[in-house]
């Protein structure tokens, strides 16, 4: 006898819920300890940054209370475990047991348990895609409840990174030409009016934040200076400051012979950003000398980002950021959270250098391997109408590619921590082929896409 997952079962949505946070922590657990980043150390400390958000750091401080620096990455592990057992119900109509098995496979051949492990925001970059789809697509899916809780979930994932914000709209915008031209636009409203507030809020919140603490009144103060950092490592923006520099007093007039070819070399340590002031000290220059490559060169800056966005795609190694850090970063643990977690730092396998992120990477591959194609492939004989999440996970997987390249630069980081998109893409594709052929057997010779919604 099968076991149903009955949509908006209490008992079955808890269960799964918290099954699903268990399995993404399994790297975590197996660690010691939960993964840390050099950024890490920003989030524990509450160290007020132009160029990260202050909402992870709140969220980090309301989930941990500086007690347990398991409490945040639990606490997004069981986000993620809720959204994704949401759509599971919602999208892939899996039974409790079937929804059991999927999570499994997501945990063995997909990034989201790196990243949920991390104390870092970007497990939180999928589950903005997700719930934006439930919101969205799914909205007449949903209970009132899990309408509510999905609102609050996307305004949390948008909040907790500055990237997400850009890609929200554009999502948001996306998702309305789609549903246009699919003629069922109208009957998406509700859901797009409330992913829209959700932006607008999380927009809101950072101008009311940045206006407050810094005196600036814009939503990324720093996205002008990481944009030119790119723009000057392999972009246009160095021929652009070759003909401004002999007619214009900028700063950086001075560096423009000895620009390195790295932008993180320009923001990071002793780059050219640092020697110049910093971040706020940069942005009126930066805002002046990328608006003018974008009026000059608008074709040159297309490109560019082009040539991001294709390397971009195929950058993606989950767990190469699992590497050891300087004892000071223990340090920073110890004093917020005490010596003895300061121990279980140093004694994780991470610190150790003795993380498998070999097999994890393998994993990783593996599952992309099988899902690249399953989506391709999957979507002919169902159609793209008829299957709008892969289209959906598609889209996703490029909008990160493309924003996170062009405004930042192309990091295994960005594109691996929405990889898991695929599998779960392909999972959608095996479990409406499943339904598409019991019904053929069953004598319908042609397979209603509305019966599933």
């Amino acid at each position: 006898m099968t076991l149903v997952f009955r949509h908006g079962a209490p008992l079955g949505s808890i269960v799964l819920t918290i099954f699903g946070a268990v399995a993404f922590l399994t790297p975590a657990l197996i660690n010691g300890f939960p993964f840390i980043f050099p950024d890490s150390v920003d989030y524990v400390l509450l160290t007020p940054r132009l160029y990260r958000s202050p909402f992870y750091q709140l969220f980090f401080y309301l989930t941990g209370m500086k007690y347990s620096i398991w409490m945040p990455v639990i606490s997004q592990a069981l986000i993620a475990g809720w959204v994704l057992g949401v759509f599971l119900t919602v999208e892939a109509r899996l039974s409790l047991i079937g929804s059991f098995a999927a999570v499994t496979l997501l945990c063995l051949s997909s990034s989201l348990p790196v990243f949920a492990s991390f104390v870092m925001p970007d497990v939180f970059t999928g589950v903005m895609f997700v719930a934006l789809y439930l919101l969205i697509i799914r909205w007449a899916d949903l209970l009132r409840w899990q309408r509510a809780a999905m609102g609050l979930a996307v305004l949390v994932a948008i909040t907790v990174h500055l990237s997400h914000l850009t890609m929200a709209l554009i999502t948001v915008a996306a998702s309305f030409l789609l549903l246009y031209i699919r003629g069922e636009h109208r009957a998406a409203i509700a859901g797009l009016t409330t992913a829209l507030m959700a932006c607008v809020a999380s927009a809101s919140a950072f101008l009311f934040y940045n206006l407050t603490v810094f005196g600036i009144f814009s939503v990324s103060p720093a996205g002008s200076t990481f944009f030119l950092a790119n723009l000057l490592a392999t972009g246009p923006a160095r021929e652009e400051l070759g003909q401004i520099c002999p007619n214009e007093e900028f700063r950086l007039c001075g560096y423009r012979n000895s620009l390195p070819r790295d932008a993180n070399a320009i923001l990071w340590e002793n780059g050219v950003v640092n020697e110049l002031g910093g971040f706020a000290a940069m942005r009126d220059e930066s805002n002046r000398l990328v608006g003018d490559t974008l009026r000059h060169r608008p074709g040159q800056v297309i490109a560019f980002a082009t040539r991001q966005t294709i390397h971009a795609v195929a950058a993606i190694n989950s767990a190469d950021d699992i590497v050891p850090h300087k004892p000071s970063v223990g340090g920073v643990i110890a004093e917020v959270y005490g010596e003895s977690t300061r121990r279980q730092f140093a004694q994780s396998l991470q610190m150790h250098d003795a993380f498998p992120r070999g097999t994890f990477n393998l994993l990783v591959l593996i599952g992309l391997t099988l899902a690249v194609p399953t989506v391709a492939f999957g979507l002919i004989p169902l159609g793209w109408r008829s299957s709008t999440f892969p289209v959906f996970a598609l889209g996703a997987f490029l909008c990160n590619a493309a924003v996170c390249a062009t405004l930042s630069g192309v990091h295994d980081r960005y594109q691996s921590r929405l990889s898991w998109l695929l599998p779960l893409a392909a999972l959608t594709i095996l479990s409406e082929w499943s339904r598409y052929r019991i019904k053929r057997l069953a004598g319908r010779s042609t397979y209603d896409v509305t019966s599933h919604r």
